[in-house]
């Protein structure tokens, strides 16, 4: 079941998801943070002591991004899938240009030709009657 709370969050959840591919590039390519700092010598006399940065990602880093990646890709997938089935063509625009396109309520009004408050009045009915049928 679909909430509001994922619909309303569908911009930030992409917006994580470029965040997180960004992340597993860089931890693929050769992207560097620092982890520790040690000091040590080489292995021949005379034994000359230095700072040893250690650099990288753990090899659990790139597993563990892409699992979240793949969760918040569903997590989206959902709430567009659950978007396309709403039986209202006009109001799946305005739920679209609203929280998908992530575009401010006078804007979705003006591309929806409606007023801000039809536009506003129908976003609010829409999560009225998704509470509704939501289970407790």
């Amino acid at each position: 079941m679909i909430t509001r709370q994922q619909i309303e969050q569908y911009t930030d959840l992409k917006r994580e998801i470029i965040m997180l591919s960004d992340q597993i590039y860089n931890a693929e390519n050769g992207g560097e943070f620092v982890v520790d700092m040690v000091r040590g010598s080489g292995d021949e006399i005379p034994y000359a002591m230095h700072n040893i940065t250690i650099k990288g990602y753990t090899s659990q880093t790139v597993p563990r991004l892409q699992k979240r990646k793949a969760l918040l890709e569903k997590q989206c997938t959902a709430v567009e899938l659950y978007i396309e089935g709403l039986p209202d063509s006009l109001l799946r625009q305005i739920i679209t240009w609203r929280f998908i396109y992530g575009k401010s309520l006078a804007e979705t009004a003006r591309q929806v030709g409606y007023s801000e408050s039809q536009t506003k009045r129908r976003i609010k009915k829409f999560f009225e009657k998704m509470t509704r049928n939501e289970p407790r």
